[in-house]
């Protein structure tokens, strides 16, 4: 029913704005919803939709804004802390990881999600960080604790009232950790610096077997500092992605920096769409 507005919060829709100056998608659902007296700007839009959200519709995108604004803009810095979305690991792929001197992975369970595949899931993150962490709506609590038997599981409740409240805090886990599952997170490019740091020479190998020599290597790299590579890549691979000052994303409002944090706008575009996000709404 409520599908369209997954559609709002997408680099595909901030590239309308910023291209065209308006978003049919927007248009669609002020009408839809009777939203129009909220709004004067183009940015007023997405703000009047995000506040529709926070009442009647919190899907994935508003769980992911919450962590940005909550964990990574509330509580650390943009500048020393990086923040990952849709990264797969092993059969599973990892809503949000905030990574500052330790990976986090959360695992988002909305109040329109079902529990059906938490267990592997959690697994799956196992696999490769050591910090595992649900952060859900509360109707999900109970069946949550009851699914999770490992108690090192971080657990959150997204509140009614939209704060982000710790039931138990994550602990360190370290025991399916998986050299596979970590080096196949790599790019290539990342783990040949891992390996020439450690070994000092790659795979002679023909380009067929060349990714199963450079697993072998990496094999013999001990679990734990293959981990904390994998986290420096990843922190490095998120931070300051295309040298623009992450700050910026500051001047735009909570409903917005979510989806223009991840959507490796440069510093122009950036500048660029704040002034089409301040046009007249028509």
């Amino acid at each position: 029913m409520d599908s369209i507005i997954n559609r709002v919060f997408t680099k595909k829709n901030i590239n309308k704005i910023l291209f065209y100056g308006k978003s049919d998608i927007n248009d669609k659902v002020i009408e839809k919803y009777s939203l129009l007296k909220q709004v004067e700007t183009q940015e007023d839009s997405f703000i009047a939709i995000y506040d529709y959200m926070r009442k009647n519709y919190r899907n994935e995108y508003y769980y992911k804004s919450q962590l940005l604004n909550n964990l990574l803009i509330g509580r650390h810095s943009l500048n020393t802390t990086s923040a990952l979305r849709e990264l797969p690991i092993s059969n599973s792929i990892a809503d949000f990881i905030l990574i500052n001197g330790k990976a986090q992975v959360f695992e988002i369970k909305s109040g329109l999600d079902s529990l059906q595949r938490l267990s592997g899931q959690l697994e799956d993150y196992y696999k490769a960080f050591s910090y595992v962490n649900v952060i859900m709506d509360e109707v999900h609590l109970k069946n949550v604790q009851d699914v999770v038997l490992n108690k090192n599981v971080g657990l959150y409740i997204l509140t009614k009232r939209n704060t982000i409240k710790k039931i138990r805090e994550a602990r360190k886990y370290d025991k399916f950790l998986d050299h596979t599952a970590i080096f196949k997170i790599l790019r290539k490019r990342e783990y040949e610096e891992i390996l020439l740091k450690y070994f000092g020479v790659l795979s002679n190998a023909d380009d067929f077997h060349y990714f199963r020599d450079s697993l072998k290597m990496f094999k013999q790299i001990p679990i734990d500092v293959a981990q904390e590579e994998l986290t420096i890549m990843l922190k490095r691979r998120y931070l300051n992605k295309y040298n623009t000052d992450n700050s910026l994303i500051l001047n735009f409002p909570p409903a917005l920096r979510e989806v223009i944090y991840f959507s490796d706008f440069r510093k122009k575009q950036i500048e660029e769409l704040k002034m089409r996000l301040q046009e007249k709404y028509s």
